[in-house]
């Protein structure tokens, strides 16, 4: 069986493992429309990933090791990240610039740097409030490499 998750059903069972666990708050938390979400939210119970029972939508407590593994493995977030990028690349005006330049050794070195920083500002947030709607988490992502690295990674694949 197949447990790569989409972004749309990461979301939601993102929402359920924040204790959202009926319909409509599933929806109101995740910013999906009822229908979209009831239709997600079966295929995820269908799939074995989360269950429905008395207390409503839960993380299925008997999926298998293995299976939460691979949720969480590189591979199930590069799928994730390669979606969510591709979706803020094609909206009109989320803030997302890609540039390609020459950097010297120093100009790299300089650009590590910030990245670092970037990378530590993000490792050094709060862990969101138990009542933080799933919606309203930001979706960053930097860094850099050679264009010829780049290309060579698309012709690999």
């Amino acid at each position: 069986m197949d447990y790569t998750l989409t972004s749309i059903e990461r979301i939601v069972v993102e929402s359920v493992s924040r204790g959202k666990n009926d319909l409509p708050k599933i929806s109101l938390d995740t910013g999906l429309n009822l229908k979209v979400s009831h239709n997600v939210l079966q295929t995820l119970v269908i799939r074995s990933i989360i269950s429905f029972g008395k207390d409503g939508y839960t993380l299925n407590p008997h999926c298998p090791v293995e299976v939460i593994r691979f949720l969480n493995s590189n591979e199930a977030i590069k799928v994730e990240a390669l979606e969510l990028i591709e979706a803020m690349l094609l909206k009109e005006h989320t803030p997302t610039k890609l540039k390609k330049v020459f950097l010297s050794d120093k100009d790299k070195k300089v650009l590590s740097a910030l990245l670092k920083n970037v990378d530590d500002f993000i490792g050094s947030l709060p862990k969101a409030p138990k009542d933080a709607s799933t919606k309203n988490f930001e979706v960053v992502y930097w860094g850099h490499d050679t264009y010829e690295n780049t290309i060579s990674e698309i012709i690999r694949s």
